[in-house]
């Protein structure tokens, strides 16, 4: 295995989850089920912990009386997860330049829906009413 894929919203998770401190398998599983509103199969996560271990992602150590499992990002784990981030980051940035227009009076950018005022048979976007009629009055 040379490349782990995050293939999943609870494999991106699971990766946030470790990113923020270290946890328990059973943790994993209890928090990805609260947040993302679905039911988590240990099948899930202890694979795909597995694959993070063989690729040193994760550190894994025993605690308490049962050998509990808690795992640990490892600094390449870090780094991984910054990819994976920015790779999402970039995506989401595509995806949304296409909502954003820039605001006819203030040049601010609006993502979504603009404010619209139909100027000389062309819709106008603004921020807002304000720039909209300061726009009027500036013409």
């Amino acid at each position: 295995m040379s490349k782990m894929k995050v293939t999943s919203f609870s494999r991106l998770y699971t990766l946030m989850l470790l990113s923020s401190s270290p946890r328990h398998g059973y943790e994993i599983i209890k928090e990805l089920e609260e947040n993302i509103h679905k039911k988590i199969s240990a099948a899930e996560v202890y694979p795909f912990l597995r694959d993070l271990k063989k690729l040193q992602y994760i550190a894994v150590e025993s605690t308490g009386n049962r050998d509990m499992k808690r795992y640990i990002l490892t600094p390449k784990g870090r780094k991984f997860t910054q990819q994976i981030l920015d790779n999402l980051s970039k995506m989401i940035d595509v995806l949304t330049y296409s909502k954003v227009v820039s605001c006819a009076h203030c040049c601010c950018k609006v993502y979504g829906d603009a404010y619209t005022l139909k100027i000389k048979e062309k819709e106008v976007p603004f921020c807002c009413k304000y720039c909209a009629q300061a726009y009027k009055v500036d013409k």
